[in-house]
């Protein structure tokens, strides 16, 4: 076994804290590694050579001289029978001998913590190779096998994919791998990784509810910005967990633009509120009836009030159409519903249909939400159908309308 120098400078440093003498760090060639006196790293000591080969203490005094060797004790350390290091205190022999003991133990303890702490990140390690080949259609699968059997993990176990980034797009903190390891047991029989990009997690749970109650935790929030999870199917094997894993990262890219989307568009002040996991709310005519005060969430029934931080992907609609269209089709089509329009004018007319759209059809309602005159809202209506050819109050034109407003600000949020 190799100690590295950075763990063996580490230990040094600890011991004198305790010890209050000069500390030296061999390897098992007799080496200083590491010492609280720079100058003597690199030098071969006599006394750790005979140390190392007899597996006792060494003491250097006036009688007892060695190459490269001043006053002190040298304590060879063992690891399961055999020698891995040893450890000197510089000093009278007389004064430091009492403390081999102490030494010993010290080391002892300092290198199986710093081991312990290696194994779990060497696991880590092992663990995010995992969840990344896992991630893939086409994968590795001898390799994944041998990591599997190493880390003991099941991969017949049905899971499903969870994906986690940060509204913004900025880089996932580290804290967040720390989040979930402290709640792992809450998904489960659970893998899981981190990257600056997202987290990823593979889970048994077949309780959505109670992940998207887990996954609202304060806990998932990083550098005050707050993460937001998409969440994939139950897939029965390994073979097809990147299935879910593609499904988890659909339904995060929507509902991270469908979170911001809400936040941004000009809106009234009181926007319909989606049915639960349903982060779309396209329809002209849902539960409401147009004269209903609708969208306020003071009105959904308590049931209905589920955490606002994941998007299943059981529950996308439009967003699997939005997702599927290629760019440049997708662009052709905004660029033929607002025909040259610039992005100022777009906006204006956005933000009539907005209210519109929100208060379900409603002129009463949505003028009142943009302190309007109703007559000024027809007109601003009747200001949509002139520069686009689509008519808001025809269903049909509603509908075409509603899908260039949304690729657009889609189109635009992927920028």
């Amino acid at each position: 076994m190799t100690i590295d120098p950075k763990i063996a400078q580490t230990i040094v440093s600890n011991i004198k804290d305790v010890l209050h003498h000069e500390i030296n760090f061999f390897d098992t060639q007799g080496t200083i590694i590491a010492s609280t006196d720079p100058s003597r790293v690199g030098n071969i000591h006599g006394g750790a050579v005979l140390a190392i080969a007899q597996k006792r203490t060494v003491t250097v005094d006036g009688t007892h001289r060695y190459p490269g060797a001043r006053d002190g004790i040298n304590v060879p350390v063992l690891f399961n029978g055999e020698v891995v290091a040893v450890v000197g205190v510089t000093g009278n022999a007389e004064e430091v001998e009492d403390f081999g003991n102490i030494l010993k133990k010290m080391t002892e303890i300092l290198i199986r913590e710093n081991l312990n702490q290696i194994s779990n990140f060497d696991r880590r390690l092992m663990v995010a190779d995992v969840v990344l080949l896992l991630s893939n259609e086409h994968k590795d699968s001898g390799l994944l096998n041998v990591l599997a059997s190493t880390l003991r993990v099941d991969l017949s176990t049905p899971r499903r994919a969870i994906i986690g980034r940060t509204l913004t797009g900025t880089r996932v903190d580290e804290r967040t791998y720390e989040a979930i390891e402290e709640r792992k047991g809450e998904f489960g029989d659970c893998l899981f990784s981190t990257t600056p990009q997202e987290c990823c997690i593979f889970s048994d749970c077949k309780d959505i509810h109670h992940l998207r109650s887990t996954l609202c935790d304060d806990a998932f929030t990083t550098q005050g910005q707050g993460l937001f999870f998409g969440i994939g199917e139950i897939m029965d094997d390994f073979s097809a967990y990147w299935k879910s894993y593609d499904q988890a990262s659909s339904a995060v890219d929507w509902g991270t633009f469908m979170a911001q989307h809400e936040k941004t568009r000009p809106t009234s002040q009181c926007p319909t509120i989606p049915a639960p996991g349903n982060t779309s709310s396209r329809s002209l005519f849902p539960r409401e009836a147009i004269d209903a005060d609708p969208g306020c969430e003071d009105n959904l029934p308590q049931t209905e009030r589920l955490p606002s931080n994941s998007t299943v992907y059981g529950d996308l609609d439009f967003g699997i159409i939005a997702q599927s269209v290629p760019g440049k089709q997708a662009i052709e089509f905004v660029n033929r519903i607002f025909n040259g329009l610039n992005e100022s004018e777009i906006g204006d007319l956005e933000r009539t249909f907005a209210a519109y759209k929100a208060y379900n059809g409603s002129i009463t309602r949505a003028a009142r939400s943009m302190y309007v005159h109703k007559n000024t809202l027809q007109n601003h209506l009747n200001r949509i159908t002139e520069k686009t050819g689509y008519n808001p109050r025809v269903l049909k034109d509603y509908s075409i309308l509603d899908t260039a407003f949304l690729l657009h600000d889609y189109l635009h949020w992927h920028e």
